[in-house]
């Protein structure tokens, strides 16, 4: 009975204690990370969290000198998926909160970044490829 729980039921009566969280991430990079890039010719991004494939995208087309600035609320990620920033989502299980690894390749499976995000449960978490 938690409406920060993906399953989240407003009808039910019983907590049943059964509940199961998402969490979204945002990767953003600055124009050093974007001119290496485009220096090395990837085209790619691959984003993994704890190994599993979690968002990819096919361009490398947008920078910025600073995190993006998120919504209050941050229920609306769909500005962000337009051609600059890219959204991962994050299986948490029955945890409100973990400490996952988050992995990003090119296109060819070479590692570009490996780094700790905390993610929350119906929040979005930004985190700069470095």
């Amino acid at each position: 009975m938690d409406s920060d729980a993906d399953n989240y039921e407003p009808k039910a009566k019983i907590d049943c204690h059964c509940c199961t969280y998402e969490a979204k991430g945002l990767g953003w990079y600055n124009q050093v990370f974007y001119n290496t890039m485009k220096s090395r010719s990837v085209t790619a991004l691959n984003y993994y969290v704890n190994s599993e494939l979690a968002g990819q995208t096919n361009y490398i087309s947008y920078y910025s000198s600073s995190a993006p600035t998120l919504a209050t609320n941050n229920s609306d990620y769909s500005f962000y998926r337009k051609e600059t920033w890219n959204v991962l989502f994050a299986n948490l299980g029955s945890d409100k909160m973990k400490k996952m690894q988050v992995r990003v390749t090119d296109q060819n499976g070479t590692w570009l970044m490996v780094d700790s995000v905390i993610f929350k449960a119906n929040r979005v978490v930004t985190f700069e490829l470095r």
